[in-house]
């Protein structure tokens, strides 16, 4: 084995280069700072007639009531579904 590329000594191990920016310095969360000009969405362009008047219990009693449906039609496929994909695998 060549001692160039294996080195068991952590001292040995080389510093890396210090170019570019340090992520990491001591005012990094600055960057996650609470700006009120630049944390809105802006409304232009947005369709406001569609908005969802539904409280959090009927979102998530939907997204249960889909989610479930899906399941059952990966598990029960429609019989044209069934079908098409036995024709498919004959060949």
């Amino acid at each position: 084995m060549d001692p160039a590329i294996i080195r068991d000594d952590v001292d040995e191990v080389e510093e890396e280069d210090d170019e570019g920016e340090d992520l990491y310095n001591d005012n990094f969360m600055e960057d996650y700072r609470g700006m009120d000009a630049h944390d809105r969405y802006e409304s232009v362009g947005l369709d406001e007639s569609m908005e969802d008047e539904r409280d959090l219990d009927q979102i998530m009693q939907d997204r249960r009531a889909a989610e479930l449906e899906l399941a059952v039609l990966v598990i029960f496929p429609p019989k044209e579904k069934v079908c098409t994909l036995a024709k498919l695998s004959l060949f």
